[in-house]
Formats: C-alpha cells, structure tokens, sequence
C-alpha cells in the first residue's frame, strides 16, 4: 500500500465547502453555476479548490436527498460526481476531503459490501500512517454506519469502541458538515432501537463535537 499524505482541510477549503452549500441553496436552479463550476473544474481537474468546490455543490444540489430511485440524482450526483472525483483523486490522491465525499455517495449505492468496506479500511489504514487529525474519525463512523446498515452491528460496535479509544481531540473544522454524518447514523440507530449502538454514537458525538 503506497504511503500517502493527505492534504489537511484548512479555513479556505472550509470556506469552499461552505460557499457550495450557500450556493446549492439559493442558486440551486440556476444552471449557469453548476456550468461555471463545471468549467473552472474541467480547466485542470487536479486543481484542489475548484475540485472541491464542483463535487461539493453537486453533492449539497440534493440536499441531502438519497432517493436513488430519482434519475436525475442518480445521473447528476452518483454517476457523474464520482467520475469526477476519481478524475481528481487519480492524479491527487492526497486530497483527503474528496474520499470522504466519494465515499459518502458510494455508501448510498448498491456496491458490493466487501468492496466498499476493503476500501474503506483502506483509507483507514492510509489516515493511520498520516499525522492524526481529529477529523479522520468521520471515515470511521462513515464506515460504521454502512456496517450497521448491512445487519455487521458487532463490527459497527468495534469501530465505534475503536474510534472512542483512539481519538481525543474535538473536531473544530467542517463542523457542521462532518457533524451532520454522525447525526445521520445516529437517526439510524434511534429508529432501530438499538440502545447499545445508539449509546456509541451519542458518545461520538459529545466526545468529539
């Protein structure tokens, strides 16, 4: 496995993200951003915040819809949004917060569940030879979410015990969005009435937000 290391999420990628969203929500219908984007993206697919920012305004364009029964997110934002980041992380494999987003939507789609989980322990093992970031927790919940979601709850348990035991430090950037993962897995579990998985998540959740 090729040692990589990833590029850290600063203020000005925070920034991106966050002027994505904000232009998701009120600019969401008007096609000529998603084509300026697309554009500036196309110019060089390699450049980090114009990446960043086309595969993140396409994400928050569903906001947060999963349906994958809807074409136009099937097409708009599975399809052509993961050829894009594999565009990206192809050549740029350091830039972290593009796996995340990958990842993200592959966890919606009907991949082969070992597959995805291979790749995830991938990622995972790749963070673990970087400088630990409280962030990279995400990854791990991410993962642990889409174990318990295909019936692996003892697996899902040992990454959230894992995750508990491994980090310390609070998440201070992209707060909002990374909070917004675990709050989804945690709406999960409430549904389930799994009180053990739920106890885990709540955990995550005051230790490191």
């Amino acid at each position: 496995m090729e040692k990589i290391e990833f590029i850290k999420i600063d203020k000005k990628i925070e920034q991106v993200i966050g002027t994505s969203s904000f232009l998701a929500r009120v600019k969401g219908q008007d096609k000529n951003v998603l084509k300026m984007l697309r554009e500036e993206f196309e110019k060089d697919t390699t450049n980090y915040e114009n990446a960043v920012a086309y595969t993140y305004f396409k994400w928050f364009l569903t906001n947060g819809k999963t349906d994958l029964g809807d074409t136009n997110f099937v097409y708009e934002v599975t399809f052509s949004n993961v050829e894009a980041l594999n565009e990206t992380l192809e050549e740029k494999p350091e830039y972290w917060i593009l796996w995340i987003l990958k990842y993200k939507i592959y966890s919606y789609m009907n991949f082969d569940e070992n597959d995805f989980i291979n790749s995830m322990e991938i990622l995972i093992k790749q963070q673990n030879e970087c400088e630990k970031m409280p962030y990279y927790l995400i990854s791990e919940v991410l993962l642990a979410h889409f174990c318990y979601t295909k019936d692996n709850t003892k697996y899902a348990k040992e990454i959230l015990e894992r995750v508990m035991d491994n980090y310390t430090d609070k998440i201070t950037i992209l707060h909002a969005f990374f909070i917004g993962i675990v709050y989804e897995f945690r709406n999960i579990a409430k549904r389930s009435g799994d009180d053990d998985i739920l106890e885990l998540v709540e955990s995550v959740l005051k230790k490191f937000f």
